[in-house]
């Protein structure tokens, strides 16, 4: 089996919401990389659960539907309870490319804290990604950038690596409600770079369905959701 070859312990988190007949595939993909992969059903209708379970994941079932924020939140309390050293979400929906995880994890290894995965600079790659994708997650990387003070390519990407120690941080609070949805992760990202964790981008691969939805997020209200972070911590009304 192919794993990192530092002492430290990896996990893969999974939010899943309606991901049966692609969550089997993405977890027997993703246990070659990691120590443990979490996949985080939250509140699906579907086989998701059984799917993921005999894969070989642990799973932790949300009974309703919490949001993507919620469900990476429950798999970050899970690794910091069982001691992991880095977290790695990904997608549920066969998005990335777990074999990149080796990649993040080594930059970890080189003392960075949190390394963000990007489809945009030199090496990353992009699969049958939709036009009007395309000029969204540029358009929020840009503004994000605005933002934050630091450019950065890629800002809406979920696969990302981190130490899990991060979230020690009093300056970190991960567990305001108003994170539960896709507020999230561009709240981590924007704290890691405002606080000075030692952050950098690498290449990764995405590859988009031809077939079926590449997105469960719904226009406006979740364009705002992954917004207001940014709004919101660059105004000083939320912390």
């Amino acid at each position: 089996m192919q794993r990192n070859d530092k002492k430290l312990k990896v996990i893969a988190i999974i939010p899943a919401y309606n991901e049966e007949g692609k969550i089997g595939s993405v977890v027997k993909k993703t246990i070659p990389y990691v120590d443990r992969v979490l996949v985080i059903d939250d509140g699906s209708n579907d086989n998701t659960y059984n799917e993921a379970n005999s894969s070989g994941a642990v799973v932790i079932k949300h009974m309703e539907n919490r949001g993507a924020g919620a469900a990476i939140r429950s798999g970050i309390k899970y690794a910091v309870q069982n001691n992991f050293d880095i977290c790695i979400p990904l997608s549920g929906d066969d998005q990335d490319n777990p074999k990149e995880i080796q990649k993040l994890v080594s930059h970890i290894g080189k003392g960075y804290d949190f390394v963000q995965g990007s489809r945009y600079i030199r090496g990353g790659k992009i699969i049958d990604m939709p036009l009007f994708r395309k000029i969204t997650t540029r358009l929020f990387s840009f503004f994000f950038s605005l933002m934050a003070l630091h450019p950065i390519s890629d800002a809406s990407n979920g696969f990302k690596a981190f130490k899990t120690n991060m979230i020690n941080d009093k300056r970190i609070n991960l567990w305001q409600d108003w994170l539960n949805r896709y507020e999230l992760e561009p709240y981590l990202l924007y704290k890691a770079i405002k606080l000075n964790y030692k952050f950098i981008e690498v290449p990764v691969t995405k590859r988009y369905s031809k077939t079926k939805g590449y997105t469960k997020m719904k226009p406006i209200i979740d364009w705002w959701r992954i917004t207001k972070p940014l709004v919101y911590l660059r105004l000083g009304i939320k912390k």
